[in-house]
């Protein structure tokens, strides 16, 4: 999370979040070495007496509900995504090879049922995150199944202030509905396919001029890590229609708060191929080894 005089971005995962805080930092601080003090007071919580501080920075994935108390009346900017994108980008990073613990609830119980595990397809990985998935299995405990998607869950939690409240009516889907409208009412969401024209107008919005925001145009893709697709591929052409409709269905909450990702996909867009090979190779340590013999 980023906070800053005007603003709080969260960062929710694989959402393109890691682009928008660089983009955010250069802004803020333009000069390297104004970067570099911020950069050094959130990794040694050290600050220099004299300098002029214009962010702050908290541990990357906070949650809305651990904003500090002086912060909570600003303006919440973060990032959305297609949930099949959301679940293809999981998947690709691979961080769930190597840490489990962090994806799924009981990963005794996921070695019964997927005894391959690592080595999963991307059909198997959607099919695991849906039975074994945190998230998931968090949303049936909250009686918010069949609409229970790991996606869904994780927003709530993410962006609602006090999430207990909204999940006490997970059994009446449209109360879940209308309670999450009202808490995402005043949060600014950048979509993830139009990410920098978004970024640029949240941020007019907010009172920065334009001409400040040039650089943020055309700026190419800024990645957590080495790139895990191609430029210019989109993932929904490499998901099966079953999946893609799996996906799309226990995801209905992410679908009705945000209707352009809600008409589905059309036949055209979805190859008939699924997602078979896994995203990475995996040493006898179950670590994600990518190319040049790197770790993810």
């Amino acid at each position: 999370m980023l906070i800053s005089n005007r603003f709080c971005f969260i960062h929710y995962p694989k959402t393109g979040g890691t682009f928008v805080c660089e983009m955010l930092k250069r802004l803020l601080a333009p000069s390297r070495v104004g970067r570099l003090c911020h950069d050094v007071a959130r990794k040694f919580r050290v600050r220099f007496p004299l300098y002029p501080y214009v962010y702050v920075e908290l541990p990357k994935h906070t949650f809305r509900r651990s904003i500090p108390q002086q912060h909570r009346l600003k303006p919440i900017v973060a990032c959305v995504r297609h949930p099949i994108d959301l679940y293809v980008s999981h998947y690709r990073f691979g961080w769930w090879h190597r840490f489990p613990e962090s994806y799924f609830d009981n990963v005794q119980l996921l070695l019964k049922h997927y005894p391959s595990f690592p080595q999963l397809s991307f059909t198997e990985f959607a099919a695991c995150v849906r039975e074994h998935g945190l998230w998931s299995v968090r949303a049936r405990d909250a009686n918010m199944s069949p609409y229970d998607g790991w996606y869904s869950r994780e927003f709530i939690s993410c962006f609602a202030s006090q999430p207990s409240h909204v999940l006490a009516s997970g059994a009446d889907y449209d109360s879940l509905l209308e309670a999450m409208r009202r808490e995402t009412k005043s949060v600014r969401f950048l979509r993830m396919e139009s990410l920098n024209q978004d970024l640029m107008q949240a941020l007019s919005e907010l009172g920065y001029d334009r001409t400040e925001l040039s650089f943020i145009e055309d700026h190419g893709r800024i990645y957590p890590g080495k790139p895990t697709r191609s430029p210019g591929e989109s993932w929904r052409q490499h998901c099966s229609r079953e999946v893609a409709d799996r996906i799309l269905g226990s995801e209905r909450l992410i679908l009705d708060l945000f209707p352009e990702y809600g008409n589905g996909i059309a036949d055209e867009e979805v190859s008939r191929e699924p997602i078979d090979a896994p995203s990475c190779d995996v040493n006898q340590a179950g670590e994600c080894v990518r190319d040049e013999g790197s770790v993810a």
